[in-house]
């Protein structure tokens, strides 16, 4: 006896493996076929709407008018499992470009943010006078959010930078900040209540002093650093703070041939895995590693030789030393397996050291 079509019976767990299978074929039919999905079973909606409404960026055409806004406001509050699909956002500068339509049009923004209660990636793209007229990051304290991403984002001030994060970003443990500026960068007063989360992940690339100022001095939230990505213009005077954590495992630091003559950092990296430098900064790697600050934990470690830095420094013979000190020092670093140039024209600098490299694995 054959059993009918809707009384048999396929485990959840298959079904959601059906759905990530579809989700991750390159067609332009993945859409249309996600979409089929969800409309053809319960069973399938549920898995099928955290790819179809995953990320909501607000820089898209569908939020190029206020109208837009409106009607995606009525879908949300008509179906509110779309609003709680979406686990990234994307807050661009659509609404730098809008006048302030009052109280009718924040009620709309208001139905929307509120609506987003599973946003735990929040990326903010450009400039942020918009986002900060309509109030916006009132909202983001009803999101779970633990990473942040800023690109070339300026505020107005640098209080207009720390009262972004405010009450609302006390979860975030990742923090990118890519080109970010300030107008007005005047102290700021630390807060009667800073924050007291940890952030565990940092990658700054060329932002204005002030605001690194901020980062390092916490007001953003308590550095046990596990990963640092620091690439632009360096200073030394805030790198001590940066550089402190105990707990450090990652460390990208390209800061150019502008710094070569910053003297070597005097900075203890422990239990430092992946290390990742400008060559400029060989002369306090070799320091470093003489001195036996560089940990027994480093796997890999890898350098960056520019244009400029060919240009402004004798390359070959500072790699061949580099190499030879590297050679002689070898056995502090037992769990050592990739040392990597990213330059084709230097890879002979480190032909001995490979060799003993991949003798010893």
């Amino acid at each position: 006896m054959t059993m009918p079509l809707h009384e048999r019976s396929i485990p959840q767990e298959l079904v959601d493996d059906i759905i990530d299978h579809v989700a991750r074929i390159p067609s332009p039919w993945r859409i249309p076929d996600l979409i089929a999905c969800s409309l053809s079973s319960r069973s399938l909606r549920s898995r099928t709407l955290r790819y179809l409404f995953r990320c909501l960026d607000t820089g898209t055409p569908r939020f190029q008018r206020i109208g837009q806004w409106r009607r995606f406001a009525a879908i949300v509050s008509q179906s509110p499992h779309v609003a709680t699909s979406y686990t990234s956002l994307i807050l661009r500068h659509a609404l730098d470009f809008f006048p302030h339509y009052g109280s009718e049009f924040s009620a709309t923004l208001e139905c929307i943010f509120s609506s987003l209660v599973n946003i735990t990636d929040l990326t903010v793209v450009g400039p942020t006078a918009g986002l900060i007229k309509y109030s916006i990051p009132k909202y983001l304290s009803s999101m779970p959010i633990t990473s942040v991403t800023m690109d070339r984002t300026r505020f107005d001030t640098l209080l207009d930078f720390r009262d972004f994060f405010g009450d609302g970003l006390r979860g975030v443990d990742s923090l990118t900040l890519a080109s970010v500026s300030v107008g007005t960068s005047s102290a700021v007063e630390r807060r009667d209540d800073p924050p007291s989360h940890t952030i565990r992940e940092i990658r700054l690339s060329y932002v204005d002093a002030s605001i690194l100022e901020a980062v390092v001095d916490g007001h953003l939230g308590r550095l046990d650093l596990h990963a640092l990505s620091y690439k632009g213009i360096a200073h030394p005077s805030m790198f001590p703070k940066l550089f402190s954590s105990i707990s450090l495992r990652e460390l990208t630091l390209v800061v150019g041939p502008w710094s070569a003559r910053i003297p070597p950092l005097p900075y203890c990296l422990p239990h430092i895995e992946l290390l990742h430098l400008d060559i400029v900064k060989l002369e306090w790697l070799s320091s470093s590693i003489i001195a036996g600050h560089i940990g027994g934990s480093l796997k890999t470690l890898t350098l960056s030789v520019t244009a400029q830095t060919v240009a402004s420094m004798a390359t070959p013979t500072i790699l061949a030393r580099f190499n030879e000190i590297m050679i002689d020092n070898l056995g502090q670093f037992p769990r050592l397996k990739e040392v990597g140039v990213e330059c084709e024209e230097y890879y002979r600098s480190f032909e001995p050291l490979w060799m003993i490299l991949s003798r010893d694995s």
